[in-house]
């Protein structure tokens, strides 16, 4: 080897000296175990810092998904009141239009929300003021009779 290393390399071979990998049998078994624990400490250092990783990443969709949810809340209300101001204004406009036919609609959604709801059992007389819209609808230009209230009130005297 020194006639080769002198000629490629330059370098002189003086000493070679080989080291022992084998360590003794009563030693091995100690220093596969600190290698073992030093990797499971190593494990345990990339598990710990890729929960903390997952977490922060976890509460930052959180936070994402709160302001997003919250963005939309916003927007339906804003959304809500723009239609509430619009049908405010429709309606305001019928009733200059027509205001018989806007109490009309007044009262039919009184008995919509009243005979609407399927657990309610609601038993009245047909000789109520409050169906005297349909047995009685408005009609344009025709004056209607008096509803049966005022008329109950003309009768107290007659026996």
């Amino acid at each position: 080897m020194k006639g080769p290393l002198r000629q490629d390399y330059g370098i002189e071979l003086v000493d070679i000296r080989l080291q022992r990998f084998n360590h003794p049998a009563d030693v091995r078994e100690a220093i596969y175990q600190r290698i073992r624990s030093e990797r499971e400490k190593k494990a345990t250092e990339y598990r710990s810092e890729g929960k903390t990783l997952g977490a922060e990443h976890r509460e930052h969709r959180r936070r994402g998904r709160r302001e997003h949810l919250a963005k939309a809340d916003f927007e339906k209300k804003k959304t809500e009141g723009e239609a509430e101001a619009l049908a405010s204004s429709i309606r305001n406009q019928a009733h200059q239009q027509d205001p018989e036919f806007y109490v009309l609609l007044k009262k039919l959604d009184s008995l919509q929300s009243i005979l609407a709801g399927n657990k309610t059992m609601l038993l009245l007389s047909t000789n109520r003021p409050l169906f005297d819209l349909l047995f009685h609808p408005p009609q344009p230009g025709v004056q209607r009779p008096a509803p049966r209230e005022e008329r109950g009130h003309e009768r107290q005297g007659v026996p």
